[in-house]
């Protein structure tokens, strides 16, 4: 299955190809992203991974999953699998669920949050992001509650690139795009080994500059065999688990005939 890429640009090709084109303004990129771990070590978590509007959100064992990956973007807003962090109907008052909900730059989706205390406070009703009852069982709900500075508001984000060692586990494709990568550099995904990752692990506004792009590799292994390529390229449509390798370094674990692998395990190393 190959899959489009060309998300790099060259210095000074942006600037020369879009004079006087007029863009859509961007979308929020990720300043920060991996899992929110809280109460009782467990994960915020998307219930099975549902997308469906009003799906609430709550924690379970923490599993490496996407429906556990948070971007907390540079506008407010707190992603998971390209929906957001969402107050049900706005609301301000003490036990407003928290839901997902498609992105739509209301209040309701505006968050910050301070990696220093660890809460995620919701900006519209200035109130905490609460697991309800300080249930700590899986599948116990969130909701909007007043900041007390409990165990049941604290939330530490465990950064995509500080993951190192943790095995996920997700779809792998390839791709065989020319061009320039998201590290800035020029690659060739039909020859050369390299894998493109998702947009959740990307933290940096201009990619070149991402820590992705110091040196990190993937480590995958299938069939018995094992491989480590380098972060060279972002792929824009892969969920959190989902890995696109070049045609070349497919090709080292899967034969032809073969284009897409639902479930392999991989992990980030240096």
């Amino acid at each position: 299955m190959r899959i489009s890429r060309r998300t790099g640009i060259a210095a000074g090709v942006l600037t020369a190809a879009l004079a006087g084109v007029t863009l859509p303004a961007p979308s929020a990129f990720a300043a920060s992203s991996g899992a929110l771990t809280g109460l009782a070590g467990k994960c915020l978590d998307v219930p099975g991974g549902n997308t469906a509007n009003g799906t609430r959100v709550g924690i379970w064992s923490c599993n490496g999953g996407g429906n556990q990956t948070w971007a907390i973007g540079d506008d407010g807003t707190i992603r998971a699998l390209g929906k957001c962090l969402d107050a049900n109907g706005a609301g301000t008052a003490d036990g407003t669920r928290v839901q997902l909900w498609d992105c739509n730059g209301t209040p309701a989706q505006r968050w910050t949050y301070n990696a220093g205390t660890h809460d995620a406070v919701n900006l519209n009703a200035n109130k905490c992001l609460d697991v309800a009852g300080w249930n700590s069982s899986d599948g116990a709900t969130t909701h909007l509650w007043t900041c007390s500075g409990g165990a049941n508001q604290k939330w530490n984000l465990s950064s995509g690139q500080d993951q190192g060692g943790q095995w996920q586990n997700g779809k792998m494709t390839y791709y065989n795009d020319k061009g320039y990568g998201a590290c800035g550099t020029q690659i060739d995904a039909g020859s050369q080994d390299l894998v493109a990752v998702s947009s959740a692990w990307w933290t940096s506004a201009n990619t070149n500059n991402d820590p992705l792009c110091s040196g990190v590799q993937v480590q995958v292994t299938y069939g018995g065999r094992t491989i480590t390529v380098p972060v060279k390229d972002k792929c824009p449509t892969c969920e959190p688990g989902h890995i696109d390798l070049s045609e070349s370094a497919f090709r080292k674990l899967v034969p032809p005939g073969t284009d897409m692998v639902p479930d392999v395990s991989w992990k980030f190393v240096r």
